[in-house]
């Protein structure tokens, strides 16, 4: 044990000193591939009018030959436009901006592309600006306000870049206070006017860019005095609309509510929530955050009445990615995923480009929000994809380029053709190229095109040059292409597009010949032609009417005579591909003229039915059907054998149907059966049975797993266990492990786990008893106090087994009383300070296992010592010849046979006065309730020994040995004695006893009756030779046991 805790020591202070397993252990490293491109934005310009511009585009590549082209509002610029060039470094120049005829249309968004060796990158748009000063859309007008209420001055002016704008009062500018509060708009609002505001202002604003200033007009404010009588709250409007303020995060966010009234209302502004959080008219947001935007109320009142007012915070963070797609390299016909995940507000929306184009929407790529994904790759997927993300806020780009693997790939396929086939298929054929070596299978994939969108279809292999491809969408246009396989695979082949649908009519014509033969005859439609290019070949049904298909022939050709009808009859036909399994053909009816005989049909022997045919249904049940010719057909009966069996039909096992089919149930998976029907008619005739037909029920599923339960591990984990189901009916490959925390969720939507059905002992998370039968998994990642619905089901090579009926889980039992943080991957770690720890907490360890061992070795070695010296100066200690065995009560008594290999405890605590006084030796066996340290004269494990019969505190425990078994003398097992077999009959309870009386009071009151008892001759017994003999013992006469007893055996005292 000090080894063990030893090598804990040093494991532990290895892992502290490498810190913490990387999330990412075992993956394989990818080398990364570096792009082609570097490439960094356009900067925004603004430029006074009839001046030059300049946007530099800065892009770099390691591979010669780069290019840098620009686009104008995502038009290409023409090389010969006079207007604009690209210079030599590749920024685009402008000699003036804003004068003439031929410098209009030049301000917009514009966006550079650097391209090299076929690959290519777009940049973000920078705007091109012409710098202009306009005149005031707003001017301040005129104003009389009463003391103490709040006044609103309007300044607003047309202006590129944005003016500046400031105030005057009374042509000085205006003094710095609380009460004046200048708005988004240029505004200016007072919040409280005193007598001092009166006077005259004028709002003043500047071009910085231009450096030119305007001012407005001066108007007069005017401070009357408070009002004499009550003024209820009025909102005054401050030109922002619809009270929506819109800030970047980290800015500092204004509402303002300005209102009238007297007496001077009361200002509450309320959150989202409807708490009160400030009672100023102005509610400000310092650094505002995500969390400040929402809506917020504005409430006033006074004692002429209350209102309030909505006002809108809007937050906005520029995009960021948190996760970006990363260059790699990649095989042909492989899936290929690049990851992008943006962050921001509003949430930014995600689109791709590819070599500085749209990326086009095609069936085997998926634009998902976080990821793209390629299927089916080609070489032509090769470039430099980027990711925008975009919001009101900014935009933001990452790229990546996939890079094919310089390997040579096969020639695809040749000559490929596609023709219509039938509602749901189409033919498609194709010819191995000439210089391809080896051709391992072939690939086709079908898509179709709704609403200028790419639908993907189905994925099919063949190693021919043919197949029919079928499961696709009536009436509908498809485009296939083909792709092949050798080592690796090929690019894909010419395009070729054919819509489903069954080309050309049946036409199918009845001719008479005479009263019982006629001619058909039929066209040609595009299931006739079988995909793999085999001959055509025709199945002609036909059958009296409303019945089964009585007769099929197979015949080449467009004709066909058929003999032998009935005349008078009427008749059905039809022609089907002879390839078709089945057909709903359409049924040609004809009647041959002719007359009928009157002949009793009751007096004939029914005929044999004809084409037993059996469908599976289900692996146990299957579906029976006939033909039958005869036209006074009472009943059938069936009979029903297992093949390979030599078992003749007996009419009581026959099955009965009163009809030319029967459902058969109750049969056995994966079995073959033999079924034959004759025909019984209402003359009471039996025809003959019929042909004997064989089918093989499918194999079922497994059933359900067994004994499902969990335990807990930690909050988030739980492990599932259970045992494999009672019928596999099959090899298990898996099993599959559906949960979720909602159980109104649809079943698509349930988390899912794989299970292998091989999984090695050592890496099952059940720590009980395992064997071959149970199986367990881990579940991670719940969410506490969180209850889950989980339920099992097997996996077999038929399919999903029967689900168990689910159970709920919940890892909340756990509960922490300290949350530990997650270690990130700014903790350092002391790695010498965990080397110490771990060194110093082994040493403690096995210092103390061996202070220990050796303090009780010591103390066991002397109470083994005392013990043996305490026996040897007992005169009274001897062995019991009686054991006792009570049911219902708690001590047990039991009458054995003196030479039982074992005794039990009870035979330290009676008497043998049977039995001479010479002590036996000790048993061999080990006792569960002590151990061959303590002997015969301790009791139950007590390292102190009782002697002439006295227990040394007073208490005596007495149980069965759970592992005792009486042998006979012979080492066999010996049969529990009977009454009347016991040696030692009367019990009597100690008269001198001052103790209370014991459980063994039960034993007097059990054995009162039995004074007298029958024994049998003991002298076989005692003359046979013991395999435990005791030394110099001797076995008792019947005379010498009557005068037994029993005696309570309790200290005194």
């Amino acid at each position: 044990m000090a080894l063990r805790i030893l090598q804990f020591g040093v494991v532990f202070a290895i892992g502290y000193h490498l810190g913490p397993a990387s999330p990412f252990a075992g993956a394989v490293d990818v080398p990364e591939v570096p792009l082609s491109i570097q490439l960094k934005d356009p900067q925004d310009v603004t430029v006074s009018r009839g001046q030059s511009a300049t946007l530099r585009c800065d892009a770099q590549s390691p591979t010669p030959g780069l290019q840098i082209t620009w686009l104008h509002n995502d038009q290409p610029i023409k090389s010969n436009d006079s207007r604009r060039h690209v210079q030599r470094d590749g920024s685009l120049y402008f000699p003036k901006l804003g004068d003439g005829k031929k410098s209009k249309n030049l301000t917009g968004e514009y966006r550079c592309r650097a391209s090299v060796q076929n690959v290519s990158m777009l940049s973000n748009p920078a705007k091109l600006k012409v710098a202009s000063f306009g005149d005031f859309d707003k001017q301040p007008s005129n104003l009389s306000v009463p003391e103490s209420q709040p006044a609103v001055l309007f300044c607003n002016i047309n202006s590129v870049p944005a003016a500046q704008i400031k105030w005057e009062q009374n042509t000085k500018p205006l003094p710095h206070n609380t009460r004046y509060v200048p708005l988004p708009t240029g505004a200016l609002l007072i919040t409280k006017t005193h007598s001092s505001d009166a006077g005259s202002y004028r709002c003043i604003a500047t071009n910085s860019l231009l450096k030119k200033t305007k001012n407005s007009k001066i108007v007069e404010l005017t401070v009357s005095s408070v009002p004499s009588k009550t003024v209820a709250p009025t909102f005054l409007p401050l030109d922002i609309l619809p009270n929506t303020t819109t800030v970047l995060a980290g800015e500092d966010a204004y509402l303002h509510c300005a209102v009238s009234g007297w007496p001077i209302p009361t200002v509450q502004w309320l959150n989202n929530i409807s708490v009160v959080i400030s009672n100023s008219s102005v509610l400000q947001f310092r650094n505002a955050s995500l969390r400040d935007a929402g809506n917020y109320t504005c409430t006033v009142y006074n004692a002429g009445g209350r209102i309030s007012q909505r006002y809108l915070l809007e937050v906005h963070q520029a995009p960021y990615f948190n996760v970006t797609p990363t260059s790699k390299t990649y095989p042909p016909a492989k899936t290929v995923r690049l990851d992008c995940h943006a962050l921001g507000s509003p949430k930014p929306k995600i689109y791709w480009l590819k070599n500085g184009e749209p990326l086009q929407n095609a069936a085997r790529i998926k634009k998902h929000p976080t990821k793209l994904v390629i299927s089916h790759t080609f070489t032509s997927d090769s470039g430099i994809y980027q990711c925008f993300a975009v919001n009101a806020a900014g935009r933001v780009w990452a790229a990546a380029q996939l890079v094919p693997t310089l390997l040579h790939t096969p020639s695809p396929p040749e000559n490929v053709q596609c023709r219509p086939y039938d509602d749901s298929s189409v033919c498609l054929s194709w010819q191995r190229p000439k210089d391809a070596l080896e051709v391992k299978a072939y690939s086709i994939y079908c898509y179709y095109t709704d609403m200028e969108r790419e639908m993907p279809g189905t994925d099919f292999v063949t190693n021919r040059t043919q197949y029919l491809a079928s499961g696709l969408n009536g009436s509908t246009n498809y485009t296939c292409y083909v792709r092949l396989y050798s080592t690796i695979a090929s690019d894909r082949s010419q395009k070729v597009s054919c819509k489903t649908g069954m080309k050309g009519r049946r036409n199918l014509q009845v001719i008479p010949i005479n009263e019982t033969s006629v001619e058909l005859s039929w066209s040609r439609v595009s299931t006739d032609v079988p995909c793999d290019g085999t001959n055509e070949l025709y199945k002609i049904e036909w059958r009296r009417k409303g019945r089964p298909p009585a007769v099929s022939e197979r015949c080449e050709g467009f004709s066909y005579t058929i003999t032998g009808l009935a005349a008078s009859v009427e008749y059905e036909f039809r022609v089907i591909p002879a390839w078709a399994k089945s057909s709903n053909a359409p049924w040609a009816a004809y009647t041959p003229k002719g007359h009928r005989t009157n002949t009793n049909l009751n007096d004939l022997i029914p005929l044999a039915p004809e084409h037993v045919e059996a469908g599976r249904v289900s692996p146990t049940n299957i579906n029976l059907t006939w033909i039958d010719n005869n036209e006074n057909t009472r009943f059938y009966m069936i009979c029903m054998v297992e093949s390979g069996k030599q078992v003749d039909c007996d009419d009581k096992d026959l099955l009965i149907s009163a009809s030319n089919s029967l459902l058969i149930t109750d049969l056995q998976p994966n079995s073959s059966y033999d079924f034959k029907v004759r025909a019984h008619n209402f003359g009471d005739h039996v025809g003959p049975f019929s042909q004997s037909t064989t089918i093989r029920t499918p194999a079922d599923v497994p059933s359900k797993v067994l004994n499902l339960n969990y335990a807990i591990v930690n909050e988030t984990t739980v492990c599932l266990r259970w045992q494999a189901p009672l019928h596999k009916n099959g090899r298990l490959t898996g099993y599959l492990v559906l949960y979720t925390p909602n159980a109104d969720w649809p079943l698509d939507k349930w988390f899912n786990k794989s299970v292998s059905a091989a999984v090695e002992a050592e890496k099952r998370c059940w720590t009980g008893a395992t064997d071959d039968q149970t199986l367990s998994t881990p579940l991670v990642g719940l969410q506490p106090d969180t209850w889950y619905m989980v339920y099992v089901r097997a996996i077999s090579e038929v399919g999903l087994g029967n689900p168990v009926y689910p159970i709920q889980i919940n890892t909340r039992e756990i509960k922490t009383t300290e949350q530990q943080p997650e270690p990130s991957e700014d903790v350092h770690y002391n790695q010498n300070l965990g080397i110490i720890m771990g060194v110093t907490i082994s040493l403690l360890c096995l210092v103390f296992c061996i202070s220990c061992t050796i303090l009780v070795r010591k103390r066991c070695l002397k109470t083994r010592a005392f013990s043996r010296a305490r026996m040897a100066a007992s005169n009274n200690y001897y062995p019991a010849v009686a054991q006792y065995a009570s049911e219902g009560s708690s001590v047990q008594v039991r009458l054995e046979h003196s030479c039982s290999a074992t005794m039990h405890e009870i035979e330290h605590l009676v008497g043998d006065e049977c039995s001479n006084h010479i002590p036996p030796d000790t048993p061999a066996h080990l006792d569960t309730k002590g151990s061959d340290g303590f002997p015969n004269g301790h009791i139950n494990g007590s390292a102190k020994p009782y002697i002439n019969g006295h227990i040394a505190n007073g208490i005596v425990h007495i149980t069965e040995n759970p592992r005792y078994y009486a042998l006979e003398c012979n080492g066999y097992a010996e049969k529990k004695p009977k009454p009347q077999d016991l040696c030692c009959s009367p019990y009597e309870e100690d008269s001198n006893s001052n103790l209370k009386t014991s459980k063994f009071h039960d034993l007097h009151r059990i054995f009162e009756n039995s004074k007298v008892v029958k024994v049998p001759d003991m002298t076989n017994r005692a003359n046979r030779q013991c395999n435990f003999p005791q030394k110099n013992s001797k076995i008792k006469s019947n005379e010498d046991c009557k005068n037994s007893s029993f005696k309570d055996v309790r200290p005194n005292g």
